[in-house]
């Protein structure tokens, strides 16, 4: 199961399907940061 949800993040945001688990946690930990600086820049 493990496997088809890295499968199901990487089609939803368009990565290549065989990242490691560090680079995924790293891509969503980096777009979690983006996203919450657009927020505060908002404010």
């Amino acid at each position: 199961m493990h496997r088809e949800l890295d499968e199901a993040v990487a089609t939803a945001y368009g990565w290549p399907a065989d990242l490691a688990d560090d680079e995924i946690l790293k891509r969503l930990l980096d777009l979690n940061l983006a996203r919450a600086a657009a927020q505060v820049a908002t404010r």
